[in-house]
């Protein structure tokens, strides 16, 4: 098989009727992927529409399906850059001191200093993103909607509640969940749901799937594209079809390290791994042929026939997976997490929502 130049990825974004080409160009960096399905036109156009008007804002949508693009968007729009807070990886005694913070010594293992928490620290205009949103316990919940009306919070210890003037975006995976259920009951916010791939029109898999490859300096034979549009995504996420062609990459590497297109057989492979491990995780860890992987990529690199932006991504795959292995290991534990790998709490959760 000939090898091909892959394609640039941005090539396969296209300007949207009533889209400037700024919006094109922010939905580029960001790897936002809309075209050829109507329900992602449509959130795109509601995304938009927050700036000329911000809400807080709720948004819906399965684990995985790339909500954590969105605060992103919304940030840009804002000029502000989001501050998020993973709530799943927050330990249950820790949730009130991680949101609302608290003064020094409130309580037996806190700092010896105040501590401003998520909402402290962006109460001045700032842009707090609760992802997972309903993990947090159910007993925090009357404090939380303090934030939203009247806009106050009150940190841990302290003995008068602080105004809020920020914006905040909730986002969660269970739309039915309590937590949701009472914001949505309890709040005025603007709502944004991301459909699930397997909800997507085979189209737009089409142009996510040779998107993702060429995001990584590849590009995917016809028969491999049409394989990834008829996979069932049971997660229903873009992280699943994003893992997929990152696994398959190292397939394609093994067969052959001057290769840039992917076949239809490294999908196949990539997807055996990706079943015996649910592709929530690690299955690139698991693979035997790891050290061989690793150094078709090496050469790649070195031989100039993979650009570096590419290897950092596999690279930053490979680091993300590794963290949330630990942390499904560890009993969900951040801290523990964080300990083992020798990172610090905050790297390891905004690793977490990648992963």
């Amino acid at each position: 098989m000939n090898n091909i130049d892959p394609p640039i990825a941005s090539t396969f974004l296209s300007l949207q009727r009533g889209e400037a080409p700024a919006d094109l160009q922010m939905r580029q960096e960001v790897g936002f992927v809309i075209e050829k399905d109507p329900a992602m036109v449509e959130l795109w156009r509601r995304i938009r529409m927050l700036r000329n008007r911000m809400m807080d804002t709720l948004v819906f949508g399965e684990t995985g399906t790339g909500k954590e693009i969105l605060p992103i968007l919304i940030g840009r729009f804002l000029g502000k850059e989001p501050v998020t807070i993973n709530c799943s990886t927050i330990h249950g005694d820790m949730a009130e001191s991680e949101l609302f913070g608290h003064v020094k010594n409130a309580f037996t293992g806190a700092a010896k200093e105040d501590r401003p928490g998520l909402f402290g620290a962006t109460k001045d205009g700032g842009l707090a993103v609760l992802d997972e949103v309903n993990h947090l316990p159910e007993a925090i919940a009357p404090k939380l909607l303090r934030v939203f009306d009247p806009r106050k919070f009150k940190p841990v210890g302290a003995d008068k509640e602080k105004d809020y003037g920020g914006h905040v975006i909730a986002m969660g995976s269970d739309p039915l969940h309590k937590m949701l259920l009472a914001l949505q009951n309890r709040i005025q916010a603007w709502e944004l749901e991301v459909p699930a791939v397997r909800d997507r029109t085979p189209e737009h898999k089409i142009v996510l799937a040779n998107f993702l490859a060429a995001k990584s300096g590849f590009a995917l034979a016809e028969n491999a594209v049409q394989r990834l549009t008829e996979l069932e995504y049971r997660k229903g996420n873009v992280r699943e079809m994003r893992n997929l062609v990152n696994r398959a990459i190292m397939f394609t590497l093994e067969r052959d390290n001057t290769q840039t297109q992917i076949e239809l057989d490294d999908i196949e492979e990539a997807g055996k791994i990706s079943a015996k491990n649910g592709d929530e995780n690690n299955g690139m860890l698991e693979s035997p042929n790891m050290e061989k992987l690793v150094a078709n990529l090496a050469d790649q690199l070195i031989l100039g026939k993979i650009a570096l932006g590419a290897a950092k991504n596999l690279f930053a795959t490979f680091e993300n997976s590794l963290i949330r292995a630990v942390f499904e290991r560890s009993g969900r534990n951040v801290a523990k997490t964080a300990g083992l790998l020798g990172l610090d709490r905050k790297t390891v959760q905004t690793r977490l929502a990648a992963a």
